[in-house]
């Protein structure tokens, strides 16, 4: 999701191009924790299943990142609500 950097033929990897990936990957009971050594400037969608064996509302929270050297540089994004149903 977002736009690609653009790309300078001489140079691809000095525009963001380049293979890199979470060197972590935590799944807890109230949320999923990513650990990457680098993280090229841009906007990212994680997307991971769920199983759902409780009806009701429940509290999405809001996607949050930060560097761990440096916290006052951080990003986030919105929270949100989903409602289960009981099978009929």
């Amino acid at each position: 999701v977002g736009t690609r950097p653009g790309l300078a033929l001489n140079d691809p990897l000095s525009q963001g191009w380049g293979w890199w990936w979470f060197s972590n990957i935590e799944f807890r009971d109230e949320r999923v924790v990513l650990n990457a050594s680098y993280l090229p400037a841009g906007t990212y969608e994680y997307v991971y299943a769920l199983r759902v064996s409780v009806p009701g509302v429940y509290n999405v929270i809001p996607p949050t990142v930060r560097e761990f050297y440096f916290p006052e540089v951080f990003g986030s994004g919105a929270g949100s609500t989903f409602t289960v149903s009981a099978a009929e």
